[in-house]
C-alpha cells in the first residue's frame, strides 16, 4: 500500500478501470456541505444513495465513487471506530471490484474533524501489504 499526498484539485483526474474517487458521507446521504457538494456536482449519480437505506461502517460504490459511510447523520461527527469499520468494508468492496487506486481528500478530516495522522494510520492498518495506491489531495 502506498499513500501519496498532493496539494491540488482532487477532481482533475483521469480515472482508469482500476481507479476510483472516494469520500465520506453520512447514512442520511445529505451531501450538502464541504467537499461532498463537489462530489455531487461532478458525479450526480451518487444522489441515488438518498433513496437507499445506508449503514454506518459500509461503503457504497456508485461508479466511479466509493461513498464511505462513517456517521448516521450529516450534522453529526464520525468516530475513529466507525471510520475503521468503514475502511475495512471499503477494502472488501475494492477487492470485489478490482480497484487498486483511490483518489480522495483527507477523509473524515474536514468538517468531520478527525485527525489526518490518525486516519492515515487506520488506512495503513486496514490496507497493510495490499497493492493499493491512495492519492490524497488537500488544498
Amino acid at each position: 500500500m502506498e499513500i501519496i499526498e498532493t496539494k491540488g484539485n482532487l477532481f482533475n483526474r483521469n480515472l482508469t478501470k482500476d481507479s476510483v474517487l472516494a469520500h465520506c458521507i453520512a447514512a442520511d446521504a445529505g451531501m450538502g456541505k464541504g467537499i461532498a457538494v463537489d462530489f455531487v456536482k461532478n458525479y450526480p449519480q451518487i444522489k441515488r444513495l438518498r433513496n437507499e437505506v445506508l449503514e454506518v461502517g459500509k461503503t457504497y460504490y456508485v461508479h466511479p465513487v466509493l461513498n464511505i459511510v462513517t456517521k448516521r447523520r450529516s450534522c453529526g461527527k464520525p468516530s475513529y471506530e466507525s471510520m475503521c469499520f468503514a475502511l475495512q468494508n471499503m477494502a472488501q468492496v475494492m477487492k470485489e471490484n478490482n480497484i487498486t487506486e483511490v483518489f480522495m481528500p483527507r477523509i473524515g478530516c474536514g468538517l468531520d474533524r478527525l485527525s489526518w495522522p490518525a486516519v492515515k494510520e487506520q488506512l495503513k492498518y486496514v490496507f497493510g501489504e495490499s497493492a493499493v495506491t491512495f492519492n490524497v489531495y488537500y488544498l
